[in-house]
C-alpha cells in the first residue's frame, strides 16, 4: 500500500507554528530583539534615575540625616541603573548568538550603539528561541523616543555651534 492523501476538504490545514521565547527584561537568561534593547535600555535607566532622585530631594529635607539618605539614595539608584543596562545588554548578546561577556565592550565609549545596530539571529540559536516581534506600542514608543533624543542634539548641537 502507497501512502495515503487526505482528500477530505473540510479537515483543518496545519500550518507550522513559529515558537517565540518570553522576553524578561530583569533577567540575564534569553534573548531581547534590537528595538526592545533600545527602549528597554533607554528608558529604565532614566526612569530609575529620576524616581531615585525625587526621593533623595524629599530626603534632603531631613536635614543633615536626610542629606546623607539622599546620597545613599542616588548612590542605590545608579546602581540599579547599571545591573539593569548590563542585564539587557547581555540578553542582547544572547540574541546575536554571541556570550554575555561581550558586555564588557560598553566600557568602550559609544560602543552600545553597536548593540543596537546588530541584527539577531531570526532562528533558534543556543540561547533560545527567538523573541516575537515588537508591539505596536513599543514601536510608537521607540520612535518618540528617538525622536526626543534626535531633538535634544539637535537643540544642544545649535546652542554650541551658534556662538
Amino acid at each position: 500500500m502507497g501512502p495515503t492523501v487526505d482528500t477530505n476538504h473540510y479537515h483543518p490545514t496545519t500550518t507550522p507554528t513559529k515558537h517565540y521565547s518570553e522576553v524578561n527584561i530583569f533577567s540575564t537568561d534569553g534573548r531581547i530583539g534590537r528595538l526592545e534593547y533600545f527602549f528597554y535600555s533607554t528608558v529604565i535607566p532614566i526612569l530609575a534615575f529620576w524616581i531615585i532622585v525625587a526621593l533623595a530631594g524629599i530626603a534632603s529635607h531631613f536635614g543633615e540625616l536626610g542629606g546623607a539618605i539622599a546620597h545613599v539614595l542616588l548612590a542605590a539608584g545608579f546602581c540599579v541603573a547599571i545591573i539593569i543596562y548590563i542585564q539587557l545588554t547581555i540578553q542582547r548578546c544572547h540574541d546575536f548568538n554571541a556570550s554575555g561577556w561581550i558586555t564588557l565592550l560598553l566600557l568602550l565609549p559609544l560602543a552600545s550603539v553597536l548593540f543596537w545596530i546588530i541584527p539577531g539571529n531570526a532562528t533558534t540559536n543556543r540561547f533560545g528561541d527567538p523573541t516575537p516581534p515588537p508591539s505596536l506600542l513599543l514601536k510608537m514608543g521607540a520612535g518618540c523616543l528617538l525622536l526626543v533624543i534626535v531633538a535634544i542634539c539637535t537643540f544642544l548641537a545649535l546652542n554650541y555651534f551658534s556662538s
